[in-house]
């Protein structure tokens, strides 16, 4: 699961909608490319535009987590730019996961969120 950390650190450093960070959450988490396989411009339109979508997101977060609660907002009082929460909560109720990040950026949190809940020790023991 090191490549989870480290797209979930890439997301987190994510300032604003990224369509090659939205093709490197589409091969992580739902198609894996084939060895050897290449990305190119003529394919930037098969996967959702994941960094600054919140529906295409919550869609992979159904896809990813069926049943989690999710909870996103953003609070533009605090600091310059204000920053955008989001956490996700399992069927039974113990801990999910929960990002805060700087700025207007729902769509990232909540990314950083599920990456959070689907690279943690427990998830990949196969605990909710």
């Amino acid at each position: 699961m090191d490549n989870l950390e480290a797209l979930k650190l890439r997301v987190q450093e994510a300032t604003g909608p990224n369509r090659g960070l939205d093709a490197a959450i589409w091969y992580a988490l739902v198609e894996r490319p084939a060895p050897g396989d290449k990305i190119d411009r003529d394919m930037v339109g098969r996967w959702p535009n994941y960094t600054s979508s919140v529906d295409a997101t919550l869609a992979l977060v159904e896809r990813a987590l069926p049943g989690w609660e999710w909870h996103c907002l953003f609070n533009p009082l605090h600091g310059d730019s204000g920053f955008s929460y989001a956490g996700l909560t399992p069927p039974d109720g113990s801990t999910g996961a929960s990002v805060a990040l700087p700025g207007k950026r729902p769509a990232i949190a909540l990314l950083a969120a599920l990456l959070t809940a689907l690279s943690s020790p427990d998830r990949q023991r196969g605990e909710p």
